[in-house]
């Protein structure tokens, strides 16, 4: 079916082939005013939808991980080009890689779990309690750690998100987790979440 009398002049048959295209965007550099404006600016001039993002300061670098979608537009090779030419200026180490559109994931046979951890700073906190998560096959969706003062006399805090097949039992996993954590001297919790809670 062909939209007549339309002013842009475009059919239905015509939107059909119009490809939507998925990217990944990394990039990292020294903390300044305007990063996130120039970035997402340049973004939005080559007709980008952001979909998901984190940016954070890590140690005085600014760190930006983000995906967008782009009608039309298959070429990371264009892509980087263009992103690195017209923001050479911020002194960004940025990269932009094409990704697959995946579907929608059904979430119905998954339980995300928020496991929070406070303790005092030492080497094997993040490995031991991932491995937990890898024993049972869990798959962690975010992770997030702080200290508040230099190493070794700093206070240590991190944050996970992890989906958890529904098979498995989630009192099982906790005091497993909980055990670890003991060994580790540091206090955990973890607690069923909505999926989409941010």
């Amino acid at each position: 079916m062909i939209v007549r009398g339309s002013s842009l002049g475009i059919s239905l048959i015509q939107l059909s082939f119009i490809s939507v295209n998925r990217f990944i965007l990394t990039a990292f550099g020294s903390d300044r005013p305007g990063i996130v404006y120039r970035l997402t600016k340049e973004l939005a001039r080559l007709g980008a939808n952001l979909t998901d993002s984190t940016m954070t300061d890590l140690e005085g670098q600014f760190a930006i991980m983000l995906s967008f979608e782009v009608e039309g537009l298959s070429n990371s090779d264009q892509l980087n080009k263009e992103l690195n030419e017209n923001l050479a200026d911020l002194g960004l180490a940025l990269f932009v890689n094409q990704i697959e559109i995946k579907d929608w994931i059904d979430l119905k046979d998954v339980s995300r779990v928020a496991i929070r951890v406070i303790g005092g700073d030492r080497p094997g906190i993040v490995a031991g309690i991932s491995e937990v998560l890898f024993n049972y096959k869990a798959n962690i969706v975010e992770l997030k750690t702080h200290s508040t003062t230099p190493f070794p006399s700093s206070n240590y805090v991190m944050i996970i998100l992890v989906d958890l097949d529904s098979s498995v039992s989630f009192e099982r996993i906790r005091a497993d987790l909980i055990e670890v954590a003991l060994r580790l001297t540091v206090h955990l919790s973890a607690e069923l979440i909505e999926p989409d809670t941010i």
